[in-house]
């Protein structure tokens, strides 16, 4: 991941950490709802938005909460500074997508 980023991968241009699928869904919400938390923080740290969003307006802690993803989740609410009341569609928050899967305080 490190060496994709800093243009060492053999690629001809250095890999972004704000970079998409063909769907426009960010690489942080691919590490979020694997639970994949020394990818994330690469990414958050080279700068990746923690409150970028899909096309469907889903947030990388959206992905984590339904996912059930606790250890992203807990670190982009607590470090990442992701807001857990982030409306997504249908007014969907992440809280509210935890409480549901069961994972909400």
């Amino acid at each position: 991941m490190t060496a994709l980023l800093d243009g060492k991968a053999g690629e001809p241009v250095p890999a972004t950490p704000a970079a998409t699928d063909k769907r426009g869904t960010p690489a942080l919400h691919f590490a979020a709802a694997g639970d994949r938390v020394p990818v994330l923080e690469v990414l958050w740290s080279r700068g990746a938005d923690a409150e970028a969003e899909d096309r469907t307006g889903w947030t990388a802690l959206h992905f984590a909460a339904a996912g059930r993803a606790p250890a992203a989740a807990s670190f982009l609410a607590s470090k990442a500074g992701a807001w857990v009341g982030a409306p997504g569609p249908g007014d969907d928050s992440p809280l509210h997508l935890a409480a549901r899967a069961g994972d909400g305080p």
